[in-house]
């Protein structure tokens, strides 16, 4: 039988306990001391990874601040920018309450779980928006691509709107922490992620497909592609991690971690690409390629012509795909097409 010290034991009652051969409770509010040795160093694990991720994001944030001012202050609120700043926005409560909810006390694990996956759906439909854009003026607006893409943003959305009800939450022991629990084979750990895996490599097999051509309305830089590789491959070791988890015994608190850092990942790649689309000036790394949004429903490709010394001798100069004989711009001219 277990035997509980009083709130302040002398040294002779801790020596009676152990000779007894119990081993006392020293701190009964830690959430360690009620789960088995294992899961106890992956809640740990999950602890330190959620926080790290709040300072990162924290950290990212100020770095980015001045060019989120320059966003805000340069232009209309467009579907595109108000998408940035939803995704933008949402993740911080995100986190924070992931944060929260892993390591304190709650009243009522029900109601901060339904929180969190309100932000986690706006902060991933968002996100996943940005890339949608994105696919679609590198696709110059195809409607093959705008069909099939948006089918699959569309999957994302309702996978991450159901993900809540395949999960319970219980407290650890009397703390009043939470813990989720997902339920297997079809919770949460397998839709959503192998929809948004889908996605993230359908966008990453289209932007290669693209630099390998090298046409298009937009074509996006080397570092944007390279960029995605992380994040298809992040995608694919949670989906793995998620689909086999019973078979490696892996708990809940390793799946909620690589889900979390997935989802962040994403969030900071999505609005940092999309920024440096929006603000780098020509020929800075982008080849002198930005979007130019205007409209909500339209997307203006602006690009600056530099006449070489070899454009000047050739008097020849190819613009989408057609020959535009003794062209002669300043380096200034701009040349926009609407898409």
């Amino acid at each position: 039988m277990l035997i509980f010290p009083p709130a302040t034991p002398s040294h002779s009652q801790y020596q009676v306990v152990a000779l007894e051969g119990t081993w006392p409770i020293l701190n009964h509010e830690s959430p360690s001391q009620y789960l088995d040795p294992h899961t106890a160093k992956e809640y740990a694990g999950q602890t330190f990874i959620v926080f790290t991720v709040v300072g990162a994001i924290g950290w990212d944030f100020l770095v980015t601040l001045p060019d989120e001012i320059r966003v805000f202050g340069r232009r209309k609120f467009t579907l595109p920018i108000v998408a940035h700043y939803t995704s933008r926005i949402c993740v911080f409560p995100y986190v924070i309450l992931t944060a929260i909810y892993t390591s304190t006390p709650i009243g009522d694990c029900s109601a901060v779980r339904i929180m969190i996956g309100v932000f986690f759906l706006l902060t991933m439909g968002a996100t996943s928006l940005l890339f949608y854009i994105r696919v679609r003026a590198i696709f110059e607006q195809s409607l093959v691509a705008t069909i099939v893409f948006g089918f699959v943003w569309l999957s994302i959305l309702v996978t991450a709107l159901l993900a809540p009800f395949a999960s319970r939450v219980e407290y650890i022991g009397p703390t009043k922490i939470c813990r989720i629990i997902f339920e297997y084979p079809f919770g949460f750990p397998t839709w959503p992620i192998l929809v948004m895996t889908g996605f993230d490599t359908l966008v990453f097999l289209a932007i290669a497909w693209k630099l390998i051509k090298g046409v298009g309305a937009y074509v996006p830089s080397r570092d944007g592609s390279s960029k995605w590789k992380c994040t298809v491959g992040l995608d694919i070791v949670v989906l793995l991690v998620a689909v086999t988890g019973p078979s490696f015994a892996a708990s809940a608190e390793v799946i909620m971690s690589l889900i979390f850092s997935d989802v962040v990942l994403k969030n900071v790649l999505a609005c940092r690409l999309f920024r440096q689309t929006l603000l780098d000036p020509p020929g800075t790394g982008n080849q002198g390629s930005h979007l130019e949004i205007q409209r909500q429903t339209s997307i203006h490709l602006q690009r600056d012509l530099f006449l070489t010394d070899e454009l000047l001798k050739n008097r020849s100069i190819r613009v989408n795909g057609r020959v535009a004989e003794d062209v002669l711009r300043p380096p200034s001219a701009v040349y926009t097409r609407e898409i």
